[in-house]
């Protein structure tokens, strides 16, 4: 598996496949919309006050942080689409750059066709597949390193609906969470971790 490295932008993901762990700052993979961002099932508090683990596949509980899925939830996307999303082959995702390489993962993300699993946080579940599994992960890694603080505000405020259904953009959440993964190294680290990481959601 690549080295991988995300930072949130716009309520998606940047990707690339990188030696150094190192967070692109341009091109965004958008995942899919499944509602408002999930790891808290009320309130502000987020993904560390939901009582003990499930088995299966649940969001474990971390003492003030969020949390990681557990290994019941793994994998959640295919060979194919990592291989797609982070090959550096003439016409995989890892060959382009900027706006052409956050389509290229975008589609790939959105073309996966792995099974989904239910998702037990708390009292709560939710269908997860590969673009939740990766949104769950860097938020974990984020949390666990550094940006804790800001991976609470950017899901508080992106679990407020609108009374038309709509959600805010968090703008300033996102932009605080960004700044917050790409100062501190540990969510590099993490994120390559296959237990604990975004590379445990391709198996």
């Amino acid at each position: 598996m690549k080295n991988v490295a995300f930072a949130i932008v716009a309520l998606g993901l940047v990707a690339c496949g990188s030696s150094n762990n190192s967070h692109p700052d341009t091109g965004a993979i958008t995942l899919p919309d499944t509602g408002p961002a999930t790891g808290h099932d009320s309130g502000p508090a987020v993904g560390h006050d939901t009582g003990p683990a499930t088995t299966g596949c649940s969001l474990t509980v971390a003492t003030g942080n969020f949390g990681s899925l557990s290994a019941g939830c793994f994998p959640r996307c295919s060979a194919a689409t990592a291989q797609m999303a982070f090959g550096t082959g003439a016409t995989q995702c890892g060959s382009m750059t900027g706006d052409a390489a956050a389509m290229c993962q975008q589609t790939a993300i959105d073309s996966d066709t792995s099974a989904t699993t239910t998702l037990t946080i708390g009292t709560n579940t939710e269908q997860l597949d590969c673009g939740g599994c990766v949104q769950f992960q860097l938020l974990h890694c984020a949390s666990a390193n550094g940006c804790a603080t800001q991976v609470d505000a950017f899901l508080t405020c992106s679990s407020m609906a609108f009374p038309d259904g709509g959600v805010p953009a968090c703008t300033t959440e996102i932009d605080n969470l960004n700044t917050c993964i790409n100062a501190q190294a540990g969510v590099g680290t993490c994120e390559n971790d296959m237990t604990q990481g975004i590379v445990a959601c391709f198996g």
